[in-house]
């Protein structure tokens, strides 16, 4: 193409004080573009609500409740294991670290908070564990290093802890670059990028490449040097980045317009999925705005889908699957369909980890268990959450027959039961 488009589209959940919004923004913006000149500029059918001064939000300031912890020295918490590596007290239990290094970190018995369960000894959880660090939105996970200890009179480091000290660290040099990093080892296209944002409560951030709408950003990593590289890792360093931190960006927050109920009439006999009967119907739109009617779906790559519930205008970004049932030539490849779902429907790591709709914070529980029902008739084989862990269908799909699909469609039932149980 002539011209790189870089399309950024955000589902943050600015969890300030109980005042619990997820707003979302779809924007464009062309390769003549100064990154720092051009505002995003919202499409109908989205309207700007400035029910919410989101001013502090971009220029990084925290919320009062975080500003009050931070006037102590941080303390690393007890219930860390013994070692060079652990988790302070400014943890704000968004789980990214568990996310990325499951093995190392976990939910704490104590408190809400995650601690390190394990030191990492292995290679891949040396390299988990890095990313994890590199993750964290606050800071909170932290190395002991030799004059860390000396200075206050602890016992040295042992040459394993020395080790672990060594590959993460930023000052080493043998260890690879955490991110981007792949979300599934069976979906191509898709990254997570790292860097979580303390104010979208540590949400996690992903790349999509697509063949029609250039690069998708679902979520805003916090703005530093390292993003930027992270991104043109993917993007290439000629694309325009118009990024979360710009001044221009105070007033962003978007919701969604009413679903229009005369849509309902234009839905038919949806035959999306022969398994369920015909499925709740979930406004969808172009990643511009434009409404897009079910009988229309096909023809739309990716597509976004209005999931109100945890907030009135929560979306969700489809990444529709291609399967036109005829060989693949010249090494195409058929794609797998992609939920990013923010909080709709999102992963904790409370009760032993299971998939979520987060109550606590939620605006609508009985609309929101109706945005679920309408996800899980539409064709995906992984969900990529705001929180936790995603979930990879991809393993259960070998010959992308019906029985597979069944079995498919079984397990996402399975792993949805623990939010409707949260909901209903």
């Amino acid at each position: 193409m002539n011209e790189r488009h870089i399309i950024y589209t955000t589902v943050l959940a600015l969890l300030l004080s109980g005042d619990h919004h997820v707003c979302g923004f779809v924007a464009k913006q062309s390769q003549t573009n100064h990154p720092r000149q051009t505002p995003f500029m919202p499409s109908s059918p989205l309207v700007v609500s400035s029910d919410h001064d989101s001013t502090n939000f971009f220029k990084g300031k925290r919320n009062r409740r975080s500003t009050r912890r931070n006037m102590a020295a941080p303390q690393r918490l007890s219930d860390n294991v013994n070692g060079p590596l652990y988790v302070n007290d400014k943890c704000i239990n968004c789980a990214a670290c568990s996310m990325f290094a499951p093995q190392v970190f976990g939910r704490s018995e104590q408190r809400a908070m995650h601690i390190v369960q394990n030191q990492p000894s292995t290679e891949e959880e040396l390299e988990t564990a890095r990313a994890a660090l590199r993750a964290c939105p606050v800071a909170a996970i932290r190395l002991e290093n030799q004059a860390y200890r000396s200075h206050r009179k602890m016992e040295p480091l042992t040459d394993q802890e020395e080790k672990i000290v060594d590959r993460l660290s930023d000052q080493s040099k043998s260890a690879p670059q955490s991110f981007p990093r792949p979300v599934s080892p069976n979906i191509p296209g898709v990254y997570f990028v790292g860097h979580h944002n303390s104010a979208s409560f540590g949400a996690a951030p992903y790349l999509l490449q697509t063949q029609h709408h250039g690069t998708i950003l679902m979520d805003s990593p916090k703005f530093s040097k390292r993003a930027v590289e992270t991104v043109e890792k993917i993007t290439g360093p000629d694309g325009t980045h118009n990024w979360i931190g710009d001044e221009t960006l105070e007033e962003v927050e978007i919701l969604l317009q009413e679903t229009n109920d005369d849509q309902n009439e234009e839905h038919g006999d949806d035959k999306s999925s022969p398994l369920l009967p015909p499925p709740p119907l979930l406004q969808a739109m172009t990643l511009e705005g434009t409404p897009v009617s079910p009988n229309d779906y096909a023809n739309h790559e990716v597509l976004l889908l209005h999931t109100p519930g945890h907030s009135p205008g929560s979306i969700t970004l489809w990444r529709r699957p291609t399967n036109d049932g005829k060989k693949q030539q010249q090494q195409q490849q058929q794609q797998d369909g992609i939920l990013f779902t923010g909080d709709t429907y999102s992963y904790t790591t409370r009760d032993g980890g299971h998939m979520t709709a987060f109550p606590r914070y939620g605006n609508d529980y009985s609309q929101q268990a109706k945005s679920l029902e309408g996800l899980l008739h539409l064709d995906w084989h992984l969900v990529a959450p705001g929180h936790g862990h995603p979930r990879d269908y991809t393993n259960h799909n070998n010959n992308n027959d019906k029985e597979d699909e069944e079995t498919i469609k079984e397990l996402q039932r399975k792993d949805m039961q623990p939010a409707f149980a949260e909901l209903l």
